[in-house]
């Protein structure tokens, strides 16, 4: 159930003087006056807990599609839900039901731009504990809305500095009678250089020589959608311009823009990261992580490798794993500290987008589970080891269905000594449900457990640094498992 506050400005100016939002997931409904569109208009705000005047945090515009309104997000999508594993105040204009996003130079009520760009944006910083700079400010939409982000981000470099797209209607030139875009901008073979002047497809050129993150996802039976999409991907590529595109399955609707909400949240959090508050910093390291990889996955599409490509995902064990141990392959590692499988908390299987598919590698190694395990040992609510296997099955099951033709290797969990003897106990269970695991979807499964043990069944000193990761050794010990089952058929 959504709750709704009125929020007077008096009110508001009270609370980021005195008080901290203590919900995340709290939809807020306001007004204010626009005097380009000349009317009061709505708009709603999710702000996260914890988030003051004295401690701001990054914003994030998120725009409805044509035939829909500023209330479409928050009542038809789990988007409150989510807002509760990010730091950013999640804003919802509103830009008509056919306003495109643009100045009308033919109707002067709909001026949707200045509006959202520059009023609106006014207006929440003025009222709310966002950190007013560009580099703290994301723009994201779906459909009108994805232009309408786009655009906006193109045209007011100096106001956002992320944008993304779901079933974005980028080519505007490609529907001269549609969605009344003719309202707004006058009949096309009248007025071809104003469409053009205001259609996405045109307005990346100013990114050939001042980039900006850019990502956009399109399903691949979107009748409405697809053609821009793949449009605007290929002239990115003619103009060696990086961003990140996903031609995904699904089709124009709001079961597509509910299941891939999440990943433009990611992209949004990392772009923004840099800009929280020191006070962040286990949040912000892992999220710093993730710019990497977005950085990494948006030069491919204009530097695609030209050898064989690997990724390996996990926790701390895989960041530390250096890529010269597998020379015969472009690696790219997307490990993270304290990484989880993600049943209960962030994890692996809610940035797949970012860790497997974007560079649609040759082989894909996973290794996650034993901080899930860790936790268990302190009682903090973590998944049980069935919730875990079924969660680290489906995550499988993902890459088995999106990634067909990639070499699948899951890696035990290695064992353990000193302080963290406690654990050697649950790895052995966990590692015969990754076997299990990988024997039902056809996938290799390398034991990197056994190898590994001393006499005792702890991980032999010579393996490891401080009883839980591995020393050089181990990491050449699992980096030639990794070569072994890659190579053999």
């Amino acid at each position: 159930m959504i709750w709704i506050h009125r929020v007077t400005i008096l009110l508001v100016a009270v609370l980021l003087a005195t008080t901290t939002f203590v919900r995340a997931a709290e939809v807020i409904e306001e007004t204010f006056h626009s005097d380009a569109t000349g009317t009061e208009q709505h708009y709603r705000l999710i702000v996260p807990k914890g988030a003051t005047a004295e401690a701001r945090v990054p914003s994030l515009y998120i725009l409805h599609g044509a035939y829909g309104s500023y209330v479409d997000w928050t009542d038809k999508t789990n988007v409150e839900e989510l807002a509760d594993r990010y730091r950013m105040v999640l804003v919802f204009p509103d830009g008509g039901q056919f306003g495109w996003y643009v100045d009308s130079p033919i109707d002067k009520p709909s001026q949707y731009e200045t509006m959202v760009a520059k009023e609106l944006v006014a207006a929440v910083d003025a009222k709310y504990p966002t950190i007013a700079k560009v580099e703290a400010r994301g723009i994201m939409g779906l459909s009108m809305g994805g232009h309408g982000a786009i655009s906006l981000a193109l045209k007011h470099r100096d106001v956002f500095g992320s944008a993304s797209s779901l079933s974005g209607i980028l080519r505007l030139e490609n529907h001269p009678d549609k969605w009344h875009i003719v309202d707004r901008l006058g009949p096309f073979a009248e007025n071809e250089d104003r469409w053009k002047s205001n259609s996405v497809y045109t307005l990346v050129e100013s990114l050939k020589d001042n980039p900006m993150p850019i990502l956009f996802d399109c399903g691949v039976d979107d009748t409405a959608a697809i053609q821009d999409n793949r449009d605007l991907h290929e002239k990115l590529v003619e103009l060696k311009i990086p961003h990140i595109w996903r031609p995904l399955a699904g089709v124009h609707s709001w079961e597509y823009w509910q299941r891939n909400l999440q990943p433009h949240l990611n992209f949004h959090q990392a772009q923004v990261i840099a800009e929280l508050p020191n006070e962040e910093k286990w949040f912000a390291f892992n999220y710093k992580r993730e710019k990497i990889f977005f950085d990494e996955n948006a030069t491919l599409s204009i530097d695609p490798p030209t050898s064989p490509t690997m990724v390996v995902a996990g926790s701390s064990s895989v960041q530390g794993l250096k890529s010269s141990l597998l020379p015969e392959w472009r690696v790219f590692n997307r490990g993270i500290a304290a990484d989880r499988v993600g049943l209960t908390s962030r994890g692996l299987s809610q940035r797949m987008e970012e860790s497997f598919f974007d560079m649609n590698p040759d082989v894909v190694v996973m290794k996650i589970g034993r901080n899930d395990l860790s936790a268990a040992q302190t009682g903090d609510g973590t998944p049980t080891l069935e919730q875990m296997t079924e969660h680290y099955e489906g995550m499988v099951k993902q890459v088995r269905e999106r990634l067909p033709n990639s070499k699948l290797i899951i890696t035990s969990a290695f064992p353990v000594r000193n302080s963290y003897t406690r654990l050697r106990e649950p790895i052995l269970p966990w590692n015969e449900k990754l076997r299990e695991i990988a024997e039902r979807n056809g996938a290799t499964y390398i034991d990197v457990h056994t190898p590994l043990l001393d006499a005792e069944g702890l991980v032999a000193p010579e393996y490891t640094a401080e009883g839980l990761h591995l020393s050089a050794k181990g990491y050449a010990k699992w980096a030639e498992a990794i070569r072994k089952a890659a190579t053999n058929p």
